[in-house]
């Protein structure tokens, strides 16, 4: 695919929008969740005050996503999806790990959303109400 800005980049047939919260886990272990987001890079459990969980690069989920994924190449395969109650999910890959979404309030915003890129239909989107019709 080309971008408006005139670069290739791969998309694959599905995109997955995720707007509420979120974690990939490791057997028991959380390997990164979507409030990973407020806490500085280094492995610490206290915020200095000068932190600007801004800037790209600059806190937890970004360098432990980027560390999923440090080989350009590295690729997780779908084992198994597994479909909750209230809009939940949990994607089952291969290696132990699993994605897990979880809608967390009752307001009609989008929590998530399933679509194929570039294709003209509608889009499966879930909210804390059901599902967006």
């Amino acid at each position: 695919m080309v971008t408006s800005r005139g670069q290739t980049k791969e998309v694959g047939e599905y995109s997955l929008h995720v707007q509420c919260s979120w974690r990939i886990t490791r057997g028991d272990e959380v390997v990164v969740g979507n409030r990973d987001l407020y806490y500085p890079p280094q492995e610490a459990d206290e915020v200095p005050e000068n932190f600007n969980w801004e800037a790209i690069g600059s806190n937890r989920r970004d360098k432990r996503i980027a560390a999923l994924f440090q080989n350009e190449t590295r690729q997780y395969l779908v084992r198994f999806i597994e479909v909750g109650e209230a809009g939940s999910f949990r994607i089952l890959l291969d290696n132990d790990y699993a994605i897990e979404v979880f809608p967390d309030d009752s307001l009609s915003d989008e929590h998530w959303r399933i679509f194929r890129p570039h294709m003209e239909e509608p889009h499966f989107v879930v909210t804390g109400k059901g599902l967006k019709t």
